[in-house]
């Protein structure tokens, strides 16, 4: 296994941990609000399949595999629509295969977000507890770190954080079942999430967005 695969997937980790307490805080601290709006909290873990999209030097980029943790707030509206509120924490980025004077080396950008989705979504039973889920929506998200790394690292290189844009705004669609369990729900989801906003400050000819996709298995209380 690539050591800087290993090494991204332990700090990934790692820094979903204080996130995944301030979820759990969050929750408790919600739960007289929760009563009220009849609201259905809920966290979900996951993955995270991004690229980047537009610019010519990233024009056939790989992904980069990352991680996601959210926190959600579902009020249903009816039946079957419903609002769906998330604090989520996601990882994106891309890897590429580029020229340089002396050979090629694999860049890999390395970005972290926290992102605020609003979806607005239905549902309806496809049978002995089990419901299906189609959303959609805004979200905007706020840049916490970036960096860029490579095999063949050049001291010339600007440091990503500073090309990056603070702010995001994204759309998300997605899809997902809701399980019924022993009086709990499990959740299954799958989403696409493409940029809207250009995602460097000066971009150097063609506009460039993140995309990709992410799947996350949850539980709603």
């Amino acid at each position: 296994m690539d050591t800087n695969t290993e090494v991204d997937r332990h700090s990934g980790i790692r820094g979903l941990i204080p996130f995944f307490v301030l979820i759990v805080s969050l929750g408790s601290s919600l739960q007289p609000a929760q009563a009220q709006l009849n609201a259905e909290l809920g966290i979900k873990a996951g993955r995270t399949f991004t690229t980047v999209s537009g610019a010519e030097l990233w024009s056939d980029p790989n992904r980069r595999t990352g991680w996601m943790l959210a926190g959600t707030a579902r009020i249903p509206l009816s039946d079957h629509f419903m609002i769906e509120f998330s604090t989520a924490y996601v990882q994106k980025g891309a890897r590429e295969r580029q020229s340089i004077p002396n050979g090629s080396t694999t860049v890999t950008m390395k970005m972290n977000y926290i992102e605020f989705p609003l979806m607005v979504g239905t549902r309806w039973p496809i049978g002995d507890g089990i419901a299906g889920r189609v959303l959609a929506g805004p979200a905007v998200g706020f840049n916490m770190s970036a960096k860029r790394t490579a095999d063949q690292p050049s001291p010339e290189a600007p440091s990503l954080r500073d090309q990056i844009r603070r702010t995001e705004i994204s759309a998300v669609v997605g899809a997902g079942l809701d399980i019924n369990i022993n009086y709990q729900t499990i959740t299954v989801d799958a989403r696409y999430h493409r940029g809207l906003t250009e995602l460097m400050k000066e971009p150097a000819g063609d506009s460039l967005q993140n995309r990709g996709m992410s799947v996350a298995l949850g539980v709603q209380f």
